[in-house]
C-alpha cells in the first residue's frame, strides 16, 4: 500500500477530529511541535521501493509509537519523543511478520482501535496485541482483509 493511500485512509478514519501529518523518519524536524498537541503523525522508514509504515499517535504530554514490528525505536525518532513528551511507549511485541507487507493495513487498523479506545495508549496495545495471534503471517492476511472491506469504494 502506497502512502498516499494509507494517510488518505487514516484521514477517513479520524474525520477530521485530530490532524494528520506525514513524513520520512530522516524529516522528523519538519514536524510542528508535538508536544501537547493531539495528532497522529505516519512516519516512512526507509525509502522507495522498501518504506515501512510506522504511526505516531500523540496525545498532550504522552504518546505511542506504533511499529506493527516492533522494532528498536531511532536514536533521531527517541530523541524527538524524550524531547517532546513527559512519557511514550510502544508496542511491545510485532505483530506483523517479518517478510509481510501490510505495514501500512497494520497502521490504519491502529488508527480505528486508537478511536475506539478513546485515546487511551495502554488499552490501544492491550487490544492490538489481543487481536492477533503469535502466527504474524496469519496476521498479515486478516489485517489486510480487514482494511480491505472496510474501505471498499
Amino acid at each position: 500500500m502506497n502512502g498516499q493511500t494509507v494517510h488518505d485512509c487514516i484521514v477517513r478514519c479520524v474525520r477530521s477530529r485530530l490532524p494528520v501529518y506525514a513524513t520520512f523518519d530522516d524529516q522528523l524536524e519538519t514536524l510542528p511541535c508535538l508536544a501537547n498537541s493531539e495528532c497522529l503523525v505516519l512516519i516512512a522508514i526507509g525509502r522507495f521501493p522498501t518504506v515501512h509504515w510506522t504511526l505516531l499517535c500523540c496525545k498532550g504530554d504522552t504518546s505511542f509509537y506504533f511499529d506493527s514490528l516492533a522494532k528498536a525505536v531511532s536514536k533521531q525518532l527517541t530523541s524527538l519523543l524524550d524531547s517532546s513528551f513527559r512519557s511514550w511507549s510502544r508496542l511491545s511485541r510485532p505483530i506483523q511478520s517479518e517478510e509481510g507487507t501490510a505495514c501500512g493495513n497494520f497502521c490504519i487498523y491502529a488508527c480505528l482501535q486508537l478511536l475506539a479506545c478513546e485515546g487511551d495508549f495502554d488499552r490501544l496495545e492491550e487490544k492490538l496485541l489481543r487481536a492477533f495471534s503469535g502466527d504474524r503471517r496469519i496476521n498479515d492476511c486478516l489485517v489486510s482483509k480487514f482494511v480491505k472491506d472496510c474501505f471498499k469504494a
